[in-house]
């Protein structure tokens, strides 16, 4: 029974650069112009807090983490000090993504928000559905645990049927979040 007193996460979350290979139409940070990475080292230290803090897991994002120079290196600092990690993605660097779990990252929450030709229309990418087949299959041949996100738009709402039969009987995803879009950050300057 909840009574309204508020648990906190076990579940730190580490926000390590704004650059990305995507362009989507429904990212938070369409207009922003900053485009940062942030050092392995200030990223050691917000594990070391979570840590402290009394978390048992990390979640990496962006922008695109698996983009991160460094984030093998940040995979394996996270996982000897004991914080499960995930990495939130676009899944459209596979050649990282094979390098990220080699690491040691076993947990995956993908962002599949269209299918087929409309994940590539909401990504800007040409190829980001098959792009995101090569990670899927990876990922289940690797024994990872598979999570997806995916936002509601206007665009992909007729796909929404195929999703949830994708998701579960070809990408058997564990957990799937249908994320209502709501814009904030530079989304609020816009006309």
């Amino acid at each position: 029974m909840f009574f309204g007193e508020l648990i906190p996460t076990k579940r730190a979350v580490i926000d390590v650069n704004r650059v990305c290979n995507a362009r989507c139409q429904m990212c938070y940070y369409t207009y922003d112009k900053d485009k940062w990475t942030k050092p392995r080292d200030i990223i050691k230290k917000e594990l070391i807090l979570a840590k402290k803090r009394g978390n048992t897991s990390t979640d990496f994002t962006g922008g695109e983490p698996t983009i991160h120079p460094e984030m093998p290196e940040i995979i394996k600092f996270s996982e000897s000090i004991g914080l499960h990690t995930c990495i939130i993605t676009n899944g459209l660097a596979i050649e990282k993504i094979k390098r990220i779990v080699d690491s040691g990252c076993r947990e995956w929450l993908l962002s599949i928000h269209g299918y087929k030709e409309m994940q590539d229309q909401l990504f800007g990418v040409k190829g980001a559905w098959d792009r995101m087949q090569n990670t899927i299959e990876f990922l289940k041949a690797n024994k990872c645990f598979v999570r997806v996100n995916c936002t509601l738009t206007r665009y992909n709402y007729k796909d929404l049927p195929y999703l949830a039969h994708y998701y579960l009987n070809h990408v058997n995803a564990r957990i799937v979040n249908f994320i209502n879009f709501n814009p904030h950050y530079q989304w609020g300057a816009v006309e």
